[in-house]
């Protein structure tokens, strides 16, 4: 399958669009307003977790930072109540490292996998800061929603991935999980639902603590 790129953006943008880092860059148009699942299903891939970078990003100093629920919590972990402690098996954390590898540009927003199929996508939260307060409750202007990751590709030893960003313009008028997942199922194949194809390399498995993580990256 083809996936088309938008040259309207630049390499910059186009990493912070893929990986939940849309507050800036991305139109609400591309935002659902609801996750393909109304609830974590599918339990998450722990190979994933670690450091990564973008071989299209200019700075090769920057990353992905992705840690677990635990990871993200550790230091309040025996003060979480039991439902949030369940998200463990569920959610990673995506952290955005730019400057040099040194400013979390987004920090630890949670995310979580849906199958579609055979297809895996990853549900972003999304959140609009750019709104006047006015404006939060607007039909037309989504101010919390989800975007929507496509993992393409995952080699075997899970030392590279593909991604594409789903981007249809219609996902705000689902009110339901339910419709959502509908709609997915019936276009998931259709080369024009993504676009900004981006291709991952694991730098480290490492996925614990984002100081230590900032010296992994870069040595």
């Amino acid at each position: 399958m083809i996936i088309y790129s938008n040259k309207n953006l630049n390499m910059q943008s186009k990493i912070l669009v893929l990986f939940c880092f849309f507050v800036s860059v991305c139109s609400c148009r591309n935002v659902a307003r609801v996750a393909i699942d109304s609830k974590q299903v599918v339990k998450l891939d722990t190979n994933l977790l670690g450091i990564w970078k973008a071989a299209e990003d200019t700075n090769k100093k920057d990353f992905i930072f992705i840690q677990s629920c635990f990871d993200a919590n550790e230091n309040v972990w025996p003060y979480l109540t039991d439902s949030v402690k369940k998200l463990k098996d569920y959610e990673c954390y995506i952290t955005r490292m730019d400057n040099g590898g040194h400013n979390p540009h987004y920090e630890q927003w949670g995310c979580f996998l849906s199958k579609v199929g055979s297809f895996t996508f990853l549900n972003v939260p999304y959140r609009n800061d750019n709104l006047k307060w006015s404006e939060r409750k607007s039909t037309t202007n989504l101010y919390e929603g989800f975007c929507f990751v496509r993992l393409v590709f995952i080699s075997k030893g899970y030392d590279t991935i593909t991604t594409a960003y789903v981007s249809d313009t219609t996902l705000c008028r689902f009110k339901t999980s339910q419709e959502l997942r509908a709609y997915f199922t019936k276009n998931v194949t259709r080369s024009s639902f993504y676009c900004d194809t981006l291709h991952w390399y694991r730098v480290s498995h490492y996925h614990h603590q984002m100081v230590a993580a900032v010296k992994v990256a870069n040595p």
